[in-house]
C-alpha cells in the first residue's frame, strides 16, 4: 500500500459523521457505512416505496454533513469553505453505502469502525468486514472503553487492527488516542500514527487497558460526580466552583478533584503511562486548564495560596455540565464496559445514574439530563379557558425549526380541547428570530429552502386560524422570525421598551414567513418598508404592537384580569379583524407616494452608508407593493416565491456567511 486514499467508514452516527468530515476537510476519499436499508424498513409506512424512503434516509444523512462543511472553521476561525459550490465538490468524494452491500470495500486503503459500544457487534462487522478488504488494509476500531487486544481476535489478520478513539465533536477535537496491541504489527503503527497526523490530529500511545487514558480517568470522576450529587450537592455550585477555578473551596467538587487524581495515579501505577503523555491527553482531549501532573501538588496546597492562581484553576465546562454533554446513557455503558472487563476492580456505577437512564434523562441528546437542554415548548392551562405557550432554547430564544415544529404541534393539539376563550404565547425573554445557522440549507437547495418556509408558514397559518384569540407577549426584544410569528397573532402586547424589527435584507435576504404581507397591513407600507428595507428596529409602540405594559404585567395574574376586561371587545372584534387582516390593503395615492418615498431614502441611506443594497431588497419592495394589492394568500404565496429566488442569489450565501463569520457583507448586487 503506497498512501492512503481512501478511508471506509462504518457508523453515520455523531462520531462516524464527524470523523468523515474531518477525513473529508483533509482531502481523503470517504465510504460512509451504515445499515441504510434496515432504517427504512423500519420506517416504512402505509404504501410509500421502500427506494424513496431509503434515498430520504440517505439525502438526511447528505445534508447533516453538507451543513457541518459550510459551517466548518479552520483554526483561524475563518470558514474553511468560501462558497456552497466548494461544499458541494467536497461532498462529491463521500459516498453513502448500505452495510449489507460491501463490494466497494475492496477499494478502501483505511477503515475505520464508528458504531456502538457493544464488543459482540464490532466483532461481528469486523468478520464481515475481513472477508471483503485485503489482508494488508488495516482496520481501526473507534472504541472508547474496549481492550483492542479481545476486539482483535475476530480479525483474521491480528497484526493490522488497532484503536484510534477519536473526540467529539471530532472536527473540533484535537486528541486521538492510538491503541495498540501485542499484536498489531510496525506497518500497521507507522499508518496510523501517519494517518492521524494528516487528519490534523494531535496522538497520543494509550495502554491497551479499558478506558486507555482519558477515560480511565473521566469515568471515575463521572462517576463521582453522580455520587456526590446523590448525597446532596448542588449541580449549579458543583459546575459554578469549576468554571470560577474555586473548586478547592466547596467540599463536593473536591472530592470530584480527588477522585480524577487517584485515577490518574492508579493508571501509572498500572501502566508505563508517563505523566507527560496524560498532561497531552488531558489537554487535548478534555481541554483541562491544569496538567495532571501537577494536581497532587495544588491538591496539597492552602486554600489561601490556590486564591493565587485562580484564574488559571479555571475549566471551560463543570463536571455535571461534562455529563450531560457526554450522556449518561453513554457513561452508563462505559462503566458497565469496565465493570465487565475488569470485575475484580469494582467499578463503581452510581445508582443516580441507573435511575437517570431508566428516565431517558440522556443529558442533551434528549433534551434533559441534570440540566434542560435545547428548544422547549411548554404549555401551561392558566384556568378559565386562559393558556399560555413558553417557548426558548436559552440561547436569545431562536426559532429553529425544531421550535417551530413543536409549536405547530402543541398548537394542534389544543384544537380538541374545549372552551378555550384564549392563548397567549411567548418566550419568557428577547426572541432573536431564526437560527441563521439552519439558513445554509436553504442555499443548499430549492427543495430545502421550501421545506424551511414551508414549515414556518404553516405554523403562523395554524395560529391564524386557531379557533380562540391568540395574544403574541414580546419581552424585551422580536426579530425577524419572532416577530413575524406576533405578527400572525390577533394581538401584540409588548413590555415597555421593547424593540421589534426585520432585519432579513441586512443579512441578504428577506421576511419570508409574512412580514412583508402582514405588517404592512398593520402599520401601512411607508412605516412597513422602513423596518424591512432599512434592517433597523424600532420601540414597540402602535401600531407597531396593540398593548404596552410594565414589565410585571407581562406575569400571567395581571395579563389574565387585564384581558378578562377586553376579552369581550377581542371576542367581538374576533371575527372581523381576522376577515379585515386578509382584504386586499386600500391606500390611497398620497400613502402610495409616501411608502415610494421611504424606499428611496432608505436607498440612499445604505449607498451614503457606503453599502449596495442585495438583490432582495428589490424583492423585498416588490412584495409589500404587489402582495399587498391581493388578499393576504395571494400575498403570502408572491412572498414564499420571492424569498425562494433570493435564496438562490450570491448576495444570500455572503449575507448569511457574513452572519456567520461574524463581520459586515459585501453585497454586489446582481
Amino acid at each position: 500500500m503506497e498512501k492512503i486514499q481512501r478511508i471506509a467508514i462504518f457508523g453515520a452516527g455523531t462520531m462516524g459523521l464527524g470523523i468523515a468530515q474531518t477525513a473529508l476537510q483533509s482531502g481523503f476519499e470517504v465510504q460512509l457505512y451504515d445499515v441504510f436499508s434496515e432504517m427504512a424498513r423500519k420506517k416504512r409506512f402505509n404504501s410509500q416505496p421502500f427506494e424513496l424512503i431509503y434515498r430520504e434516509i440517505v439525502e438526511d444523512y447528505k445534508t447533516k454533513l453538507w451543513l457541518a462543511l459550510f459551517l466548518a472553521k479552520g483554526l483561524d476561525g475563518k470558514r474553511i469553505y468560501q462558497s456552497r459550490e466548494a461544499v458541494d465538490n467536497i461532498l462529491n468524494r463521500v459516498q453513502f453505502l448500505d452495510s449489507s452491500n460491501l463490494e466497494s470495500l475492496a477499494f478502501a486503503d483505511f477503515v475505520i469502525e464508528a458504531i456502538f459500544e457493544n464488543p459482540e457487534a464490532k466483532k461481528e462487522l469486523y468478520r464481515t468486514i475481513t472477508e471483503k478488504v485485503g489482508p494488508d488494509i488495516p482496520i481501526a476500531s473507534n472504541t472508547s472503553t474496549i481492550r483492542i487486544e479481545s476486539l482483535a481476535q475476530a480479525v483474521k489478520n491480528p497484526g493490522k487492527f488497532l484503536g484510534m478513539h477519536f473526540f467529539n465533536p471530532v472536527p473540533r477535537m484535537q486528541l486521538v488516542e492510538l491503541i495498540f496491541s501485542k499484536r498489531t504489527n510496525s506497518e500497521t503503527v507507522a499508518w496510523a500514527t501517519y494517518l492521524a497526523a494528516a487528519l490534523g490530529k494531535t496522538y497520543v500511545i494509550a495502554p491497551d487497558i479499558p478506558g486507555f487514558i482519558v477515560n480511565r480517568v473521566a469515568l471515575p470522576m463521572v462517576a463521582a460526580t453522580f455520587e456526590v450529587l446523590d448525597n446532596g450537592a448542588i449541580k449549579e455550585k458543583i459546575d459554578g466552583s469549576f468554571l470560577g477555578g474555586e473548586w478547592y473551596k466547596y467540599p463536593p467538587a473536591l472530592v470530584i478533584m480527588k477522585a480524577m487524581a487517584k485515577s490518574i495515579s492508579n493508571l501509572m501505577k498500572e501502566t508505563d503511562c508517563s505523566l507527560e503523555t496524560i498532561d497531552k491527553a488531558f489537554k487535548f482531549g478534555l481541554n483541562w486548564p491544569i496538567k495532571a501532573s501537577e494536581l497532587d501538588w495544588l491538591l496539597s496546597l492552602p486554600a489561601e495560596k490556590l486564591d493565587e492562581q485562580k484564574d488559571r484553576l479555571k475549566f471551560r465546562m463543570g463536571p455535571v455540565m461534562f455529563c450531560d454533554l457526554v450522556g449518561n446513557d453513554v457513561s452508563l455503558d462505559a462503566l458497565k464496559s469496565l465493570q465487565q472487563q475488569e470485575s475484580e476492580k469494582h467499578h463503581f456505577i452510581p445508582l443516580l445514574l441507573e435511575k437517570m437512564v431508566v428516565e431517558k434523562k440522556f443529558g442533551m441528546k434528549t433534551g434533559e439530563g441534570f440540566y434542560k437542554h435545547g428548544p422547549k415548548v411548554k404549555l401551561n392551562n392558566l384556568g378559565d379557558g386562559y393558556w399560555q405557550i413558553i417557548f426558548g432554547d436559552g440561547k436569545g430564544n431562536l426559532l429553529s425549526s425544531s421550535i417551530v415544529r413543536k409549536l405547530r404541534e402543541t398548537f394542534e393539539s389544543m384544537e380538541s380541547q374545549e372552551n378555550i376563550k384564549m392563548v397567549f404565547i411567548g418566550a419568557n425573554g428577547p426572541v432573536n428570530g431564526a437560527n441563521i445557522k439552519e439558513f445554509p440549507l436553504c442555499l443548499q437547495s430549492i427543495e430545502q429552502a421550501q421545506k424551511a418556509v414551508g414549515e414556518f408558514n404553516d405554523l403562523l397559518k395554524t395560529i391564524e386560524d386557531f379557533p380562540a384569540p391568540v395574544i403574541a407577549l414580546i419581552r424585551k426584544r422580536a426579530l425577524g422570525g419572532g416577530y413575524e410569528l406576533a405578527l400572525a397573532c390577533d394581538w401584540i402586547v409588548a413590555e415597555k421598551g421593547s424593540m421589534v424589527g426585520l432585519p432579513e435584507v441586512t443579512l441578504g435576504i428577506m421576511p419570508g414567513a409574512g412580514g412583508t404581507q402582514r405588517l404592512p397591513r398593520r402599520a401601512g407600507k411607508s412605516l412597513a418598508a422602513n423596518l424591512i428595507l432599512s434592517g433597523n428596529p424600532r420601540e414597540a409602540c402602535k401600531p407597531l404592537a396593540d398593548l404596552i405594559l410594565s414589565e410585571d404585567q407581562m406575569e400571567p395574574e395581571f395579563l389574565k384580569p387585564i384581558f378578562e376586561q377586553l376579552n369581550r371587545f377581542i371576542s367581538y372584534k374576533f371575527e372581523s379583524g381576522r376577515q379585515a387582516k386578509k382584504m386586499p390593503l386600500k391606500e390611497g395615492l398620497r400613502n402610495k407616494l409616501k411608502a415610494r418615498k421611504e424606499m428611496k431614502k432608505i436607498q440612499l441611506d445604505w449607498k451614503m452608508a457606503g453599502y449596495t443594497t442585495p438583490k432582495s431588497f428589490a424583492f423585498a419592495w416588490q412584495a409589500i407593493i404587489n402582495g399587498n394589492r391581493k388578499n393576504l394568500d395571494e400575498g403570502l404565496a408572491d412572498e414564499r416565491n420571492a424569498i425562494l429566488e433570493v435564496f438562490k442569489t450570491r448576495d444570500a450565501e455572503e449575507g448569511i456567511r457574513a452572519f456567520l463569520e461574524k463581520r459586515k457583507p459585501e453585497f454586489r448586487e446582481q
